[in-house]
């Protein structure tokens, strides 16, 4: 048969005791979670951001970059064409109205051109 059997006073203040220790151990054991938690998630962040931009890469099979571009317009085929340093062609598109309109070079070219046909 079991039955609640009462502690005594010196019983009492031995568990309370054990009780005071434990949570004061728990305690502890929490705060070094906590920390080395926080140590880990600093450690992860960079690894984190540097997994994140991979992944973009990957699906994008490619990378944006930033550097001086080069643009020369064919007005013959009415195409805007835009070449980085290395002179590979990056982007194709159609030239816009203001692209296509005659200026200064355009004009002194055309001049030589007709000056050149004259004199043959």
């Amino acid at each position: 048969m079991s039955y609640h059997k009462s502690f005594d006073s010196d019983q009492m203040a031995k568990r309370k005791e054990e009780l005071v220790q434990s949570s004061i151990k728990i305690a502890e054991l929490e705060k070094q979670i906590a920390d080395y938690r926080a140590e880990v998630n600093e450690e992860l962040k960079p690894l984190r951001k540097t997994r994140a931009k991979l992944i973009t890469d990957l699906k994008s099979k490619g990378e944006d970059v930033f550097e001086k571009c080069y643009k020369m317009i064919d007005t013959d085929e009415k195409q805007a064409e835009f070449y980085n340093a290395d002179g590979y062609c990056i982007m194709t598109r159609p030239a816009t109205r203001d692209e296509l309109s005659p200026n200064l070079f355009r004009m002194s070219k055309e001049a030589n051109e007709q000056e050149n046909r004259k004199q043959a």
